[in-house]
Formats: C-alpha cells, sequence, structure tokens
C-alpha cells in the first residue's frame, strides 16, 4: 500500500456542503420506502451518456467509473460532462416492476439540474432548496400520487 505522503493529489478532495441531486433522491427514495413500509421504493439509476464512455486502458484494473480526459470538463476546451439520472419508483413485490417518474441531468457542477419526465412538469434547479421545491411538486402531483396508490394496491397481500 502507498504511503499518503507519496500522494500527488489534493487534500481538499471534500464534496463540500451542497447537496447534491442524487443524494437528495436517494433520501426521498427511502423516506418513500419508510412510509409505504417498503412496498414501493424510490431508485436512483445512474445513467452514463454515451459521449462520456471512454474504454479503461488494458493494464488497468476497471473502475465503477472510466478515467476521463480534461477535455470533457468546461473551461479546460471540450464539451461538459453529462452526468444524468433516474428517479424510479419500485414495487419490491412485484418482481421489482419499476415507473421512471422524471430523470435529472446537470454537469460536472451539481447545478443547475433539470428535471424531465414524460409523465410529470419538470424544470430547472440552481440550487438544491429550488431542487427540493421541484420534487416536492413532482411528489405531490396527482399523477404521482396515482402511481403510488396502483402499485401498493397491487403489492398487498390479499386478504
Amino acid at each position: 500500500m502507498c504511503p499518503v505522503a507519496d500522494s500527488l493529489w489534493p487534500e481538499d478532495l471534500s464534496p463540500g456542503h451542497t447537496k447534491a441531486p442524487a443524494t437528495i433522491l436517494r433520501k426521498q427514495g427511502l423516506l418513500l420506502g419508510k412510509m409505504t413500509d417498503n412496498l414501493v421504493v424510490g431508485r436512483v439509476v445512474a445513467h452514463q451518456e454515451q459521449s462520456s464512455r471512454i474504454p479503461a486502458p488494458t493494464m488497468a484494473p476497471r473502475v465503477s467509473a472510466p478515467a476521463l480526459p480534461i477535455s470533457y470538463f468546461p473551461g479546460l476546451s471540450g464539451p461538459a460532462l453529462p452526468i444524468s439520472y433516474s428517479f424510479e419508483l419500485v414495487a419490491p413485490v412485484l418482481n421489482d416492476y419499476a415507473v421512471e417518474l422524471f430523470s435529472v441531468r446537470h454537469g460536472e457542477k451539481l447545478y443547475p439540474a433539470t428535471i424531465s419526465s414524460r409523465l410529470v412538469k419538470g424544470g430547472t434547479a440552481r440550487t438544491p432548496e429550488k431542487f427540493m421545491g421541484l420534487l416536492k411538486t413532482i411528489f405531490n402531483s396527482d399523477k404521482t400520487k396515482n402511481i403510488i396508490q396502483s402499485l401498493l394496491a397491487q403489492s398487498q397481500a390479499p386478504v
């Protein structure tokens, strides 16, 4: 194992205090599970866009995220790194049946984050607070409530 003293990485790699959209979504997914006795949960699924898929070197062990060239970061020339994920409503009892409620996309900076959906109205949030406001509107929409109620009804044990 390499001693930390030999590290060439900066010491200040902490994520900071800004709440990442994915972190907010995972927490809301867990809270939905608690509210429904885990009959319906929220799941965050990360997507790697085609333009950011770069094969890992053959000599290096494969890790969860491939290395990206500097050209993918704004200000250093090249397009911004698109980060996207979807938020799904999942019914574990129904063989993990899932309905994608919306998707979220942002660059290497967490905000602005754009929510898009075929089911509910999305929008763009420039701060974590605005993002949570958009989520509250989406989660409280009639369409979302109908989907959750339908999944709950189908997931309950027969009487």
